[in-house]
């Protein structure tokens, strides 16, 4: 619950602002970017998000690679 749902975003301590948390599916790749000082808050709760976003982003690629080679053996037996 380090992001708020609604917006997709957390806060920046020193700043006293909110950090986007930015996931990109394509490159899976997770950045957290405080929007005032465009900074990455370094704080246990960033790196928690960013190590959750990336081991969701793992699972579902593993997930759809798993889907395609079924179906590519359910294919290859018919």
């Amino acid at each position: 619950m380090h992001v708020i749902p609604v917006t997709g975003h957390r806060w920046c301590r020193p700043c006293e602002a909110e950090a986007s948390v930015a996931v990109d599916e394509v490159t899976r790749s997770v950045t957290v970017v405080c929007t005032r000082c465009r900074q990455t808050p370094e704080t246990a709760a960033t790196r928690q998000i960013t190590r959750t976003c990336r081991a969701s982003l793992a699972a579902a690629h593993e997930s759809r690679r798993a889907r395609v080679q079924a179906q590519n053996t359910a294919s290859a037996a018919a």
